[in-house]
This record gives C-alpha cells, structure tokens and sequence, in this order.
C-alpha cells in the first residue's frame, strides 16, 4: 500500500532502473532490440505525484540522442514505468548516458533522482548479420558461389537489432577480373536503399541486380561483399555501420572438387575452436603423381601477425586423401575471422602450382568455455563486503580456449560512488597489456585492486568486471572476445 507523504525527499529519490538491462552501468544495445523501459523506483511515490523522465546523451549525441518526457500522473500501478524510443540507443552507442527522472507533488518544486549512469556498449560484430548471395552454396551460407547460367543474382540482408525504418543502405561488391584487374561495384546506397515497412514486416531487405559483370571475374576468385547501414538514419555515408563482410569463391568455368579441407571443420566452412585444441589437420585429396612435394597454407586475414599464417614444410606425396598437420597456435589468430586454406604441389621440376585458398570462417570461442574474472573476497558469492578489502582486492583470472603469449587484454571496473557518480578504474587497456609467459605457464594470473577505489564504492550499488582479449594479438580488433560481465553487489558491514 502507499504511504501518505507530504513532501519528496530533498536528498532526491533513487535513481531509475532500466528494466531490460541486468547491468545498470553497461547496456547492450541488443537487450533494448524490442523495448527500452525507465522504472521509477522511488518508494515514497504517491498516486498524485506527476512524473518525467529524462534520457541525457552524450555530447555530439544531437536531439535525437536525449529525450525528455511529458509529466504524467503516477497513478496506483507500481512500478510505474515510462516506455522510451529505443532509437536513443543508436545515437549513443559506444558512449555514456545519464537517466533520471523528475517528481512534482502538488505545489512544490520539481525533485530530480539520483541519476544512472549507463555506459552504452558498441554493437558487436558478432550480433549483426552478414550480408549473402541467396544463389550461392546452402542459400548463401556457403562458401562457393557458381555464376554460370545465373542471369541476376539476389542481394539479401536479415534484420539486426535496432533495425528501424528510415535507415539507409550501403553495399558494394570487391574481387577480381578474369584479366587480373581490381572488380569493384556499388550495388546499394543512399538515399535509393533505405528500410521501408516492408523490411519491418518480412524481417530482411533484398534486391536482384544483374549478373552480368559478375561473369567477367576470375574464376575461383574471392569475392567480398560489404555493407554499411546508417543506423541513425542519416545519408552521411561516413558515420554509418560496418557490418561484417562474407566471402565468396566465384566460379565462373568449372566446378570445384575442393581439394585441401580441414578434418576439423566437416562443414568446409567454418572451424569451433573448440574441436581444434589439440589438432588441426588439413586433408590433401587432388589427383596427384607419384613425385609431387606438397605443401599446406594457412593464410591469415591482412593485419594478422605473421605468426598467425605458415606454409608447411614441403613432403613426398602420400595416398589419397592424405593428412598434414598443421600447427593449432594458428586458431587464435584467426578466431572471429577467416583464414585462407590452399596447397602448393611441386611436380618434378615444373613450378610449384597452388590452388586457389578458400575462406574458412573460424567461429567465436562459445561462451561457456569463458570464465569471467573474479574477486577473491567475494568468496565465491554475488556480494561484496567492504569490510573485506580494507587492504585492497584480489582479482583473479584463469585461461581460455586457444590463450597464447602476447594476446592483447582489456580490463575495466565501473560503480558508482557514494555521490552516485560513476567510478570506473581501467586496469589494462589493450594497446599496453597482453598475455605474458606465466600466465599462460601457471594457468592463471591475479592482480590487485587498490583499496582506494574499492572503498569508494556506494553500497548497494552494482561492481562490474569487464574483460576482453584480442587473441589475434592486434590492439583494437573488432574480432575481440568479449567475456560475459562479472557483477556483484556492494555491502558494508563494517
């Protein structure tokens, strides 16, 4: 039941709670796909009362980035809550938002909360779909792409979270002409290409387009395609979304009979990291003679360390088919990406001939294998006892799938104060810190958080852990693995 009141409190009430994010400091945009809810948490809150909410972006936000509500009437209903466009979380991905909300009761001063202070998690690659070529191999899921016979080709894109209506499109089409020259053709863009309510209703936007300058590459070449998408409906070209691209091999002659595959991706397509701990075998299979040396390729995407591709050493040839091992130090390179798989026969004293590579995709590493970051006085619990880390905190990390010398490391800590004021402490960012040789000799690796930090956190408020690794060693990768948020709350039994 409520409780009579007369006035608000004048320390202002509690700060709001976004009903669709666990995490009150971090939000993923893809937990507000469908709905972006601000509960008013204030206790004292009478039926009377009338109440707004306001989303503060970030600066450079512009209007569309923050938004103030008309005041309502709190009604019985408890919680009450004020539904807000989630079209606020597009123009603030990747920065920092403030929500709060404002009470009038009766004649007296409007009374703000105590605000949230939410930090808005970039869109990551991994929840946005690639664009396809529907003709290609397994609806164009596949890796081949046969243009002979085929008259116009479909473009497609699925829908992605926070897709909206007015969005525009950018797509383009990379590769290689049968006379050795650079293929390149836009095929979308702004403003013709824009999200209708078509797209809203069927869940995908496509296009047939010609086929006819396809037929002129070369044959068993790559072709890429490359989308961006203005999430904030704006037709500047430079502030839109790159989505992942996805690569074809085009034939334009013959079929293939693929004739280097990798034993631990069945599918000749893409490699769980998790069926390549130990091994990583790549199976020849071509018509070959009795005094061939053949060799394998692994070939890293551009920008990768050179010690993420190797050509192995060149051997007599075997029976049909016939397995080479390769190194599985090369995974983790390519975790998040594609690596080009090919061969090299040398017959007698001919050239060495190598096949054309294909893209195998190597997938994230499943996020049951990753286990977040700890604090040691937590004791194993969701709490965290400030009487525990007068003296600082222990925070301890174990290893992942495929970890490895050098991978470069991002840690962070985000509260709040007892002013309610945000309170991150970066620990490593990953253009300084990486793997070193113990961590990975020990099995794990602890540090220490100061107390001073500690200390200053408000209790009942949330401490979160964020933690990635680029396992590809390149600062700044957009193939990151981002392990799940380690929360706990804050108490003080002191």
């Amino acid at each position: 039941m409520n409780i009579a009141t007369t006035t608000v409190s004048a320390s202002g009430p509690p700060s709001p709670v976004i009903q669709e994010s666990a995490n009150q400091s971090l939000l993923n945009p893809v937990d507000v796909r469908n709905t972006l809810t601000i509960e008013v948490t204030d206790p004292a809150l009478q039926d009377a009362d009338q109440v707004s909410v306001t989303w503060t972006g970030a600066p450079g936000s512009g209007p569309n980035g923050s938004l103030t509500t008309a005041f309502i009437n709190a009604g019985s209903t408890r919680p009450l809550v004020s539904r807000l466009p989630n079209s606020l979380v597009i123009f603030n991905l990747g920065q920092t938002v403030t929500v709060t909300y404002t009470i009038i009761r009766g004649t007296a001063a409007p009374v703000t909360s105590e605000p949230q202070v939410v930090y808005v998690l970039p869109l990551a690659q991994r929840d946005l779909p690639r664009p396809f070529i529907t003709q290609a191999e397994q609806s164009g899921e596949g890796p081949i792409l046969d243009i002979n016979g085929l008259t116009d080709v479909t473009l497609r894109i699925n829908a992605w979270p926070l897709s909206a209506r007015g969005q525009f499109l950018w797509l383009w089409l990379e590769g290689k002409n049968a006379d050795g020259s650079n293929f390149r053709m836009r095929y979308w863009s702004a403003p013709s290409n824009i999200i209708t309510d078509e797209f809203i209703r069927f869940g995908f936007y496509e296009r047939s387009h010609s086929a006819i300058a396809l037929h002129g590459l070369k044959d068993r070449s790559v072709l890429t395609l490359k989308l961006m998408v203005g999430l904030q409906g704006s037709l500047d070209e430079s502030l839109a979304q790159l989505f992942a691209h996805r690569n074809y091999i085009v034939l334009t002659s013959a079929v293939v009979s693929r004739e280097v595959t990798i034993k631990e991706a069945p599918d000749n397509a893409n490699l769980n990291p998790v069926d390549a701990i130990t091994h990583l075998t790549a199976v020849l299979n071509y018509a070959s003679q009795s005094d061939d040396l053949v060799s394998v390729n692994w070939t890293a995407e551009p920008g990768t360390p050179a010690a993420g591709s190797l050509t192995t050493i060149a051997v007599p040839v075997g029976a049909m088919p016939m397995e080479i091992s390769l190194r599985t130090s090369l995974v983790p390179f390519s975790i998040g990406k594609a690596a080009g798989i090919s061969f090299t026969y040398r017959r007698g004293s001919s050239d060495p001939v190598t096949s054309l590579p294909w893209p195998l995709h190597v997938l994230p590493i499943p996020k049951e294998s990753l286990v977040s970051p700890v604090i040691a006085e937590a004791k194993g619990t969701t709490e965290l006892d400030l009487k525990d880390v007068i003296a600082g905190g222990t925070l301890a990390l174990g290893i992942w799938l495929h970890i490895a010398i050098g991978q470069r490391l991002s840690l962070m800590l985000t509260g709040r104060n007892a002013s309610g004021v945000e309170h991150n402490l970066p620990i490593w960012t990953d253009s300084r810190n990486a793997v070193h040789r113990a961590w990975v000799t020990s099995g794990g690796y602890s540090t220490i958080i100061p107390a001073v930090y500690l200390l200053a956190l408000r209790p009942g408020s949330i401490l979160s852990i964020v933690f990635s690794v680029c396992t590809d060693q390149v600062p700044g990768s957009a193939a990151r693995t981002d392990f799940e948020v380690r929360e706990y709350t804050v108490i003080d039994t002191r």
